[in-house]
């Protein structure tokens, strides 16, 4: 699993480092789901804030697998950075949420319950909206609730 978690940070992250240098006009997954987030919802301001921030978030994920070997940990720290670093102008919770469950859906192929994905939208607005003084406290804070998830 952890290789093909890697396999798929890899690829949003060339995805989007492609489309940034402008080698390739295919929109990157993340801007996609922002995208579509955005669009249909008429309170939602639309655009980027720092393109930087997206790639750094993607690669810090990709640096947490090779460092610590533990999916649900890099998972959470992606998530946790797309939250807090505001990459987007508006809907950075929304874009980092949407994101997690394509990934869990694409690494695990089986539908999050419904009680498993409400806590997780508990946990990530707790998180952006009462950030805490420690980052890693918020990580593992997501993380359990991945790890929950995957474990279920």
């Amino acid at each position: 699993m952890e290789n093909k978690l890697m396999q798929i940070l890899e690829g949003l992250l060339n995805e989007f480092e492609k489309w940034r240098s402008r080698e390739s006009d295919r929109v990157p997954t993340i801007i996609q789901i922002h995208d579509s987030i955005t669009r249909n919802d008429p309170n939602t301001e639309r655009g980027i804030v720092n393109l930087d921030t997206i790639g750094i978030t993607i690669y810090s994920a990709i640096e947490n697998l090779s460092l610590y070997h533990d999916i649900s940990r890099s998972l959470a720290v992606l998530t946790y950075r797309l939250i807090t670093s505001h990459p987007f102008v508006d809907a950075n919770k929304r874009t980092a949420f949407v994101l997690l469950l394509d990934i869990l859906y694409e690494l695990f192929d089986k539908e999050i319950p419904q009680d498993l994905e409400e806590e997780l939208i508990k946990t990530l607005a707790e998180v952006a909206d009462n950030p805490p003084e420690e980052d890693e406290y918020a990580i593992n804070k997501i993380r359990e609730t991945i790890r929950q998830i995957i474990e279920g």
